[in-house]
């Protein structure tokens, strides 16, 4: 059964996008490997952190990334192994996006319904 996920990593600001990409394509990989489809990978830019962490003190800003992908339920077990090992990744998260529901099916037809008078409370005047 495949379903869908988003990856979030935070690294190092002071990174370049040269030190990033071969990171980045070696989880494209991976994805791939195992049976997956890469639907979307980007980088978010730089951004300020909202709170700092005790092992990374000195950074204020991260390098975000994220990357959307569709694959079997053993796959993000595999990826969390690989970006543990990486010591530039300050957060990461990764994340099942939950099942869209089917639209056409699941709407109900609203149809018209007649009120008759005597069905209301009270008499009618």
């Amino acid at each position: 059964m495949s379903e869908k996920y988003v990856l979030v990593c935070v690294f190092k600001p002071n990174l370049t996008d040269s030190q990033v990409d071969p990171f980045l394509e070696k989880i494209d990989k991976k994805i791939s490997s195992s049976g997956g489809t890469v639907i979307k990978s980007s980088k978010l830019g730089l951004r300020k952190m909202a709170t700092l962490m005790r092992k990374f003190k000195t950074f204020k800003e991260g390098l975000f990334c994220e990357v959307s992908f569709e694959g079997p339920t053993s796959l993000p077990d595999e990826i969390t192994s690989l970006i543990r090992v990486n010591e530039d990744i300050m957060r990461h998260i990764l994340t099942r996006l939950p099942e869209e529901p089917k639209a056409a099916e699941e709407k109900e037809t609203e149809s018209a319904v007649e009120i008759n008078p005597e069905m209301l409370i009270g008499k009618p005047e």
